[in-house]
Protein backbone atom coordinates (compact mmCIF):
# COMPACT_ATOMS: atom_id res chain seq x y z
CA UNK A 1 0.00 0.00 0.00
CA UNK A 2 1.16 3.40 -0.95
CA UNK A 3 1.68 6.28 1.09
CA UNK A 4 1.20 10.01 0.77
CA UNK A 5 1.56 13.40 2.28
CA UNK A 6 -0.68 15.99 1.48
CA UNK A 7 -0.18 18.17 -1.83
CA UNK A 8 0.93 21.84 -2.01
CA UNK A 9 -1.57 23.85 -0.35
CA UNK A 10 0.06 27.13 -2.38
CA UNK A 11 -1.05 25.73 -6.10
CA UNK A 12 -1.90 28.17 -8.55
CA UNK A 13 -5.90 29.03 -8.99
CA UNK A 14 -7.45 27.54 -11.85
CA UNK A 15 -10.48 28.77 -12.48
CA UNK A 16 -10.28 31.69 -10.05
CA UNK A 17 -10.47 30.76 -6.18
CA UNK A 18 -10.13 27.29 -7.09
CA UNK A 19 -6.85 25.47 -5.94
CA UNK A 20 -5.47 23.10 -7.71
CA UNK A 21 -2.55 20.24 -6.50
CA UNK A 22 0.29 20.69 -9.22
CA UNK A 23 2.69 17.58 -7.37
CA UNK A 24 2.30 15.01 -4.85
CA UNK A 25 4.68 13.17 -1.81
CA UNK A 26 5.04 10.11 -1.67
CA UNK A 27 5.99 9.53 1.71
CA UNK A 28 7.58 5.99 3.39
CA UNK A 29 6.09 4.50 6.35
CA UNK A 30 9.08 5.65 8.44
CA UNK A 31 8.07 9.26 7.31
CA UNK A 32 4.42 9.47 7.75
CA UNK A 33 5.03 8.06 11.42
CA UNK A 34 6.49 10.88 12.21
CA UNK A 35 3.96 13.07 10.16
CA UNK A 36 1.25 11.79 11.69
CA UNK A 37 -0.76 14.51 9.45
CA UNK A 38 -4.27 13.01 7.52
CA UNK A 39 -3.02 11.87 3.99
CA UNK A 40 -4.41 12.90 1.49
CA UNK A 41 -4.96 11.61 -2.27
CA UNK A 42 -2.36 11.61 -4.79
CA UNK A 43 -2.37 13.74 -7.95
CA UNK A 44 -2.56 11.50 -10.48
CA UNK A 45 -1.55 13.54 -13.08
CA UNK A 46 0.43 16.83 -11.83
CA UNK A 47 0.08 19.80 -13.72
CA UNK A 48 3.58 21.20 -13.17
CA UNK A 49 7.15 19.67 -13.80
CA UNK A 50 7.80 18.92 -10.47
CA UNK A 51 5.66 16.41 -10.67
CA UNK A 52 5.99 13.31 -8.28
CA UNK A 53 8.63 13.17 -5.48
CA UNK A 54 9.69 10.47 -3.03
CA UNK A 55 10.22 11.00 0.33
CA UNK A 56 11.30 9.26 3.47
CA UNK A 57 13.08 10.57 7.17
CA UNK A 58 16.85 9.98 7.72
CA UNK A 59 17.62 10.03 11.19
CA UNK A 60 21.24 11.41 11.16
CA UNK A 61 21.89 14.65 13.36
CA UNK A 62 20.58 16.46 12.57
CA UNK A 63 17.15 14.73 11.43
CA UNK A 64 16.06 15.21 7.46
CA UNK A 65 13.68 14.34 5.40
CA UNK A 66 15.37 13.04 2.03
CA UNK A 67 12.96 13.72 -1.40
CA UNK A 68 13.79 12.90 -4.62
CA UNK A 69 12.21 13.68 -8.03
CA UNK A 70 10.34 11.06 -9.94
CA UNK A 71 11.15 11.48 -13.14
CA UNK A 72 14.62 13.64 -13.17
CA UNK A 73 16.24 11.66 -9.64
CA UNK A 74 16.87 15.69 -8.20
CA UNK A 75 17.72 15.17 -4.78
CA UNK A 76 16.20 17.88 -1.72
CA UNK A 77 17.20 17.34 1.51
CA UNK A 78 15.16 19.61 4.59
CA UNK A 79 15.28 19.33 8.17
CA UNK A 80 12.56 17.28 9.19
CA UNK A 81 11.47 19.07 12.21
CA UNK A 82 8.64 20.14 12.70
CA UNK A 83 7.63 16.78 10.31
CA UNK A 84 3.77 17.98 10.42
CA UNK A 85 5.21 20.57 8.03
CA UNK A 86 7.37 18.85 5.53
CA UNK A 87 5.11 19.74 2.69
CA UNK A 88 4.76 23.36 3.33
CA UNK A 89 8.00 23.94 3.22
CA UNK A 90 9.36 21.54 0.18
CA UNK A 91 8.41 24.41 -1.99
CA UNK A 92 10.91 27.27 -0.93
CA UNK A 93 13.60 24.34 -0.07
CA UNK A 94 13.53 23.12 -3.34
CA UNK A 95 14.22 26.83 -4.20
CA UNK A 96 16.34 27.71 -2.51
CA UNK A 97 19.00 24.49 -3.68
CA UNK A 98 17.86 25.17 -7.55
CA UNK A 99 19.04 28.71 -6.92
CA UNK A 100 22.70 27.28 -5.09
CA UNK A 101 22.84 25.27 -7.94
CA UNK A 102 22.89 28.52 -10.41
CA UNK A 103 19.70 27.36 -12.14
CA UNK A 104 16.47 29.36 -12.53
CA UNK A 105 13.48 28.12 -10.59
CA UNK A 106 11.34 28.90 -14.30
CA UNK A 107 10.94 25.51 -15.83
CA UNK A 108 9.95 25.55 -19.52
CA UNK A 109 9.55 21.88 -20.40
CA UNK A 110 10.11 18.64 -18.98
CA UNK A 111 10.41 15.27 -20.21
CA UNK A 112 9.09 12.09 -18.14
CA UNK A 113 10.52 9.53 -20.55
CA UNK A 114 14.19 11.40 -20.23
CA UNK A 115 13.93 12.98 -17.40
CA UNK A 116 15.19 16.09 -18.94
CA UNK A 117 14.27 19.21 -17.66
CA UNK A 118 14.74 22.65 -19.89
CA UNK A 119 15.01 25.89 -18.22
Amino acid sequence: MEARLHEDDSARPTPPGTLVPVYTIHGTKKLLDRVKHPVMPAVEDPTTALGNWYATAIFWRPQVAFLVNEATLFPVLLPLAPAASIAARFPDALESILKAVSTTTKVSACSTTTGRIEV
